[in-house]
């Protein structure tokens, strides 16, 4: 496997960060500013329509596309950012479709987001894009999916000039996009995704794997937990986890080598971890670890 360009990564990591400060007024002021790499200048674009958000922006080699994802509770209250999950959750419709862009089905909550951005979001980019430079998609939590569906539409809408593709996509706690054949078309049209998930961060395994599913069934148990794993009442579809896994283990050592025990071994302390679940998730516990 081709090392993850660990710079790079943690540029991407604050620029996710800083996709939650579109809207407010407070792009520059954000502690995710520095770290982006994103100039300041009028060609700083940001995208809101309804809950969905998007930032794009040029940096010294090539424009950044970061989505927003769900908007994060006070970190320094656990049982907050639990409840917060919890409504994240739900607030989406988890149910499986078709879309014009790809085989396979996708999240249709996520898909219906990426429409809503569409057209501005294509707008922006055109705007920006200079010839010959990267085009980088990124996002935190939900807007990790997000990125990956826009990649893919992009590179099949043609949107970009001629023979022009995203060069990579880095995503951050993203819970997964689509099924199976998603994932299948995803990763051979986009090899150059990486996907970066920190210890006991529970939003990478959601939806739940028919695999796993009867397993999470138990984290039932975990009060702050209950209601969210009681909405499920049947396996969502076959979600399957898009590129290449670059773990942030318990120890904050990189992992890039995604085997089955490593698998095993994460589904199953999520069983004692606790507030951990939502905790890890954060964007500052990435790059804490990072």
């Amino acid at each position: 496997m081709i090392p993850v360009d660990v710079p790079l990564a943690k540029q991407l990591l604050n620029a996710s960060g800083l996709a939650y400060s579109v809207g407010n007024n407070a792009i520059t002021a954000s502690k995710y500013w520095p770290g982006s790499g994103l100039h300041d200048d009028k060609r700083l674009n940001q995208i809101t329509v309804g809950i969905d958000s998007v930032l794009i922006g040029q940096t010294n080699d090539g424009v950044v596309v970061s989505f927003q994802g769900t908007m994060p509770p006070n970190a320094a209250d656990p049982s907050d950012a639990i409840a917060s999950a919890d409504n994240w959750f739900n607030d989406f419709d988890l149910v499986l479709k078709t879309v014009s862009y790809s085989t396979g089905s996708v999240h249709t909550g996520f898909a219906n987001s990426l429409d809503n951005l569409w057209a501005g979001l294509c707008s922006a980019i055109k705007s920006v894009y200079q010839n010959g430079g990267k085009i980088l998609i990124t996002g935190h939590s939900k807007g990790g999916a997000l990125a990956a569906l826009a990649a893919k539409r992009l590179i099949f809408e043609n949107v970009l000039p001629a023979g022009v593709i995203p060069t990579a996509v880095f995503t951050f706690g993203a819970p997964r996009a689509g099924d199976e054949d998603f994932a299948a078309a995803y990763d051979a049209a986009m090899p150059n995704h990486w996907r970066f998930e920190h210890r006991n961060d529970i939003v990478p395994h959601l939806p739940p794997r028919p695999a796993v599913f009867e397993l999470l069934k138990l984290l039932r148990n975990f009060p702050a937990l209950s209601d969210l794993f009681n909405e499920i009442t049947v396996p969502l579809g076959d979600y399957t986890s898009v590129g290449n896994l670059c773990f942030l283990d318990w120890s904050n050592q990189l992992e890039q080598d995604d085997t089955t025990l490593l698998e095993f071994e994460r589904e199953g302390r999520l069983i004692i971890a606790g507030e951990e679940l939502v905790t890890d998730h954060f964007v500052d516990a990435y790059i804490s670890a990072m």
